[in-house]
């Protein structure tokens, strides 16, 4: 991915051409804009690019750090869509994470209930962690 992203600047130096990227200028709307209307189109717009892993990075922050109830409500729901077993690990991992916290702590009993159904969906594609059980000592095999 890196490798990707690296190549890409390179190119777009290289030709002094903008590529159009409608999964960033939903990211950076998300993000940074002031409108409500504006960040529910973009949590929508990037609902929708459930291959890209940038957009569940960027909503599963929204999930976390908006301060509008509904954005973060839809961003929870908007995972239940994008996350399967073909997401990528990071990206999963903090989806994850994000709808934990929101489920037991956000403030909004909406979000909340959002966000444990979004769990309850895709409770199976959890990654599992590594047991951390130390082996026994002894003589046997």
């Amino acid at each position: 991915m890196r490798v990707l992203a690296v190549l890409t600047a390179w190119l777009l130096l290289w030709t002094g051409t903008a590529i159009a990227d409608p999964v960033g200028d939903s990211i950076r709307a998300l993000g940074t804009d002031q409108s409500t209307r504006v960040r529910l189109a973009a949590a929508a717009s990037l609902s929708r690019e459930n291959r890209d892993p940038r957009a569940v990075i960027a909503l599963a922050g929204a999930l976390r750090n908006d301060a509008d109830n509904g954005i973060r409500r839809i961003a929870a729901l908007a995972l239940a869509r994008m996350i399967d077993a073909r997401t990528a690990p990071d990206a999963m991992q903090l989806a994850f994470t994000a709808l934990d916290d929101a489920k037991d702590n956000d403030r909004s009993s909406d979000v909340s209930v959002a966000a444990a159904n979004t769990l309850l969906k895709i409770g199976r594609f959890r990654p599992i962690k590594a047991s951390k059980t130390p082996k026994k000592k002894g003589n046997g095999p």
